[in-house]
């Protein structure tokens, strides 16, 4: 089932030229020491528990992040196999030696992890209520795979992280939100190809028996709101319930439908590879339409098509620009809904409202009667993780230039011990606002070291060096 790299026969001279071109890429600025020392931090970040799981600390000095999330560990370990397969496809292993080690010891621990964790939050079945969209039971945090959790240190169990004891009873909770069960299906899918099924056989019984529930769960949920990539709603209105009105968010997002519709189709190859049989009305097609019909349209009057962020439940698309988009665009792929035309508009939008003359993006931004939404969190800072999907992007479309200038500014900004920083505050999206006093609370500086911008570093410089390196001797 494995994957294999496949290299052409080489000629003493491309031998030569190969190694004189990775050398020189490796070496530039001290990059390779910059990669191992990441290499080792990311590792640190990874907490191991009994029966082959773990704890995957998103963040491990913000006390907040020091929990399990489903988002940042899935994409973590896409971005290690791409990692990997850079390093094994050019023979790099003795160069990188620890770090390899630390990624095929800790990927099956996070994929056996994810699936333990699915099976903790939707395992067991659901009621005709909690499954029908248009029943109050069909919002409650209990009856979703929320986002973040922990694992017990002594037996490896998945519990509730403790902060979020509240949430399965809440209605549309923040931590409610559908991009986790895609991710793992994602990052199983690619593992899987890439890896096989031997290190992971424990849990292949377990994948299997929740896999059909799982893309049944994506397919009927994708037309209703939940909580975007960062955790939010941007229009809310009330639920009656219990003879009084409940405020509840209100918004879709297209990161979170994107998700759904690569979800359903990662779920069905891996029904392939595991030979499963899935629900007949498994279709990510209907969700592909979805996201078309609500979401691809110009953001004002006069403007471009895009892929626009948010919309409101029965209600209007909300003119937007997201820099999640990037990861619709490079990992979800919907590309009968997002043809090249609004791919380029959208990634045009993202450069010129989100980047400006910065190197990292804001998250998002609104326009017209909804311009009055801004990114208050630690002012709205400029995302590393972000700026280095957007490298990944780059890097996929052969813009090596504009990948290097991420790149290289984020080497800049690696921390001594290989940590790499949540988000800058540089030129933010609210510079006078920051209501929740998140900055003055972390001792006025940002977030300083996350699990996700440092794999998403390993995975940019990976595919940078693979394709600059192929491309550089294609055409000497």
């Amino acid at each position: 089932m494995a994957v294999q790299a496949v290299v052409a026969p080489e000629t003493a001279l491309l031998k030569q030229r190969r190694s004189a071109t990775l050398d020189a890429l490796l070496f530039e600025n001290g990059r390779a020491d910059k990669i191992r020392a990441v290499l080792e931090e990311q590792h640190a970040h990874i907490i191991d528990a009994p029966g082959g799981v773990a704890n995957i600390l998103a963040s491990r000095n913000y006390p907040w992040y020091k929990h399990t999330w489903f988002r940042d560990s899935c994409k973590g370990a896409l971005h290690l196999i791409e990692f990997a397969a850079f390093v094994e496809k050019w023979g790099l292993e003795d160069s990188f030696k620890n770090g390899m080690m630390y990624i095929h010891n800790d990927l099956p621990k996070i994929i056996r992890t994810m699936w333990r964790a699915l099976d903790f939050f939707y395992g067991k079945d659901k009621s005709a209520e909690a499954v029908d969209i248009t029943k109050i039971e069909s919002r409650r945090g209990r009856n979703h795979v929320l986002t973040r959790f922990d694992v017990t240190s002594s037996n490896g169990s998945i519990s509730l992280a403790d902060p979020d004891i509240d949430q399965p009873s809440e209605l549309r909770s923040w931590i409610m939100q559908y991009d986790a069960t895609p991710l793992v299906m994602l990052a199983t899918k690619n593992y899987l190809e890439h890896y096989g099924s031997e290190k992971i056989n424990d849990v292949i019984p377990l994948i299997k028996k929740l896999l059909p529930n799982l893309a049944s769960y994506m397919q009927n949920f994708h037309t209703t709101p939940c909580a975007d990539a960062w955790e939010q709603y941007y229009f809310y209105g009330t639920e009656n319930v219990a003879d009084s009105k409940k405020t509840i968010g209100k918004t879709i997002d297209s990161y979170s439908v994107a998700a759904a519709y690569h979800g359903v189709k990662s779920a069905r190859r891996i029904s392939t590879l595991l030979d499963v049989e899935m629900p007949p009305n498994i279709n990510e097609s209907e969700i592909e339409q979805f996201l078309a019909t609500y979401f691809v349209m110009p953001p004002e009057n006069g403007k471009k098509t895009i892929l626009n962020k948010s919309k409101i439940e029965y209600g209007d698309t909300i003119g937007s620009i997201d820099s999640a988009a990037i990861e619709v665009m490079r990992l979800f792929s919907p590309s009968t809904a997002i043809d090249s035309e609004v791919a380029e508009n959208t990634l045009k939008c993202i450069e010129e409202e989100l980047l400006g003359k910065n190197v990292l993006p804001i998250r998002y931004r609104f326009f017209g009667r909804y311009s009055h939404i801004k990114d208050t969190y630690f002012y709205g800072g400029r995302w590393f993780p972000n700026g280095l999907e957007l490298a990944m992007l780059y890097t996929q479309r052969s813009e090596f230039s504009k990948a290097k200038t991420i790149i290289e500014y984020v080497e800049h900004r690696i921390n001594s011990n290989g940590s790499i920083p949540e988000q800058e505050i540089i030129d933010p999206s609210s510079p006078d606002d920051d209501p929740q006093r998140y900055l003055e609370k972390n001792g006025g500086i940002p977030i300083t070291c996350l699990w996700w911008s440092e794999t998403a570093y390993l995975g940019a410089i990976g595919s940078y060096l693979d394709k600059t390196t192929s491309s550089t001797i294609q055409y000497k």
